[in-house]
């Protein structure tokens, strides 16, 4: 549905892989969906890290 509208998607595994591709992405990141409990970090810490390292991506 996302991509349909226009909107690049990044997926990732865990919370580890998300930050990698975020620190590697070149464009912006608008938005973050994470689930709470995910492998190797759970989503509240992603979304703490997220913020600290895009603070224009909001996170949800």
């Amino acid at each position: 549905m996302l991509e349909g509208a226009g909107y690049e998607l990044l997926e990732a595994r865990n919370g580890d892989e998300a930050m990698t591709m975020a620190d590697r992405h070149d464009g912006s990141i608008d938005l973050l969906l994470t689930d709470v409990v995910m492998p190797r970090m759970n989503g509240f810490e992603l979304g703490r890290r997220m913020e600290r390292a895009r603070p224009e991506t909001t996170v949800l």
